[in-house]
């Protein structure tokens, strides 16, 4: 499933139950037909979404922007939470951690967890698998962690090595 699966709810790894009122179903009965399922997640959020409230009021956003600090390890932790909590609890294989520039260059000319956003610049997308592929490992072991398989449109020197 590509981006745009929260509707009207904004930008954030939600469901819209409108359009998709069962997606642990959807995901159970696409596992059933031996097949496997990765989801668009993408680490902006609308700032209507709890997402956005929470990252906002602990001052993990960049910059004043709707994108969160991939440096910082709580923000990490809670960006894979999210994900987590909508779609690997419910059997999601994968994710397509799409706009991991991230999009709209946020990081630029602003102040980050470790350092100058201008001097850490590619390396956001190496954070954002990284938190990915720490939770999978931690919690899903013997399931999503024992091979963890995450897609991004850019990549970092290491970057192998989070899936």
């Amino acid at each position: 499933q590509d981006w745009f699966y929260w509707g009207p709810l904004g930008w954030g790894p939600h469901w819209d139950l409108k359009r998709y009122p069962d997606p642990a179903g959807m995901v159970k009965e696409l596992k059933s037909l031996d097949m496997h399922f990765m989801i668009s997640v993408w680490s902006k959020f609308d700032e209507k979404t709890n997402f956005y409230q929470e990252m906002s009021s602990k001052g993990w956003l960049l910059g004043g922007s709707n994108v969160y600090d991939a440096w910082n390890p709580s923000a990490r932790e809670l960006f894979y939470n999210f994900s987590k909590a909508a779609h690997f609890s419910i059997g999601v294989d994968a994710l397509w951690l799409d706009a991991t520039e991230p999009e709209d260059l946020p990081n630029m000319n602003t102040h980050t967890y470790a350092g100058t956003g201008n001097y850490l610049m590619n390396s956001y997308s190496l954070m954002t698998t990284q938190a990915i592929a720490d939770g999978l490992r931690r919690d899903y072991p013997e399931a999503q962690g024992a091979r963890v398989f995450s897609l991004t449109r850019s990549a970092f020197a290491g970057q192998q090595r989070t899936g």
